[in-house]
């Protein structure tokens, strides 16, 4: 799979080098390429340059204007390398093939320290979470010694409401029998005038 670089070449005064040609060297054999296989690229004349190569590594030659192209770097094309400006592929100290070990282990490494912090966020997001829930439990736990506390006294309420019916109750029977009482008396005294007439 080829891997596309592409950007503006510029001059040290930032001037666009319109016109210039890209050239690139193989220096090694590939699955793709041979060794010494050159290919060209033109500028635009808006500086701006954009062409596609296969993995390897490639001695890098710009030619500006009439001057006899000049040798600027050697680059490294991975089977797995990102499309970028030719700038940020020369500003790779060890180009190859193949990726350098120290390479592979750094970003093995920064896709590591990503992934724990990942899970550290997800975490806290859960501890967040939990939190939460114990709040809202314990609010409930609340409202239903409230709600129990509310209840004991309606309880109690009610208690001394039958209480006083009960009393209530009592002092009516008492009347009631007083006054049978007083009847009954009444009633034998009427009887006893009625003899002695």
């Amino acid at each position: 799979m080829k891997i596309k670089i592409s950007g503006v070449l510029s001059a040290p005064t930032a001037e666009v080098c319109a016109g210039s040609e890209i050239q690139l060297k193989a220096v090694t054999t590939s699955n793709n390429i041979i060794i010494n296989a050159e290919s060209s690229y033109f500028v635009g004349q808006d500086g701006k340059y954009e062409f596609n190569v296969y993995p390897g590594r490639y001695d890098v030659y710009i030619q500006f204007s009439a001057e006899a192209p000049q040798k600027v770097g050697r680059i490294g094309v991975y089977e797995d390398s990102q499309p970028g400006t030719l700038e940020e592929y020369l500003l790779i100290d060890n180009g190859g093939y193949f990726k350098p070990e120290a390479l592979i282990q750094f970003e093995k490494d920064c896709a590591a320290a990503a992934a724990s912090a990942a899970a550290a966020k997800l975490s806290e997001d859960a501890s967040a979470g939990s939190a939460s829930a114990a709040a809202a439990s314990a609010a409930a736990a609340k409202s239903s010694e409230d709600a129990s506390a509310g209840s004991a006294s309606a309880a109690a309420g009610s208690a001394a409401a039958a209480k006083l019916s009960e009393d209530a109750s009592a002092d009516s029977a008492s009347a009631a029998a007083a006054s049978a009482a007083a009847a009954k008396s009444s009633e034998d005294a009427s009887a006893g005038s009625a003899s002695a007439a």
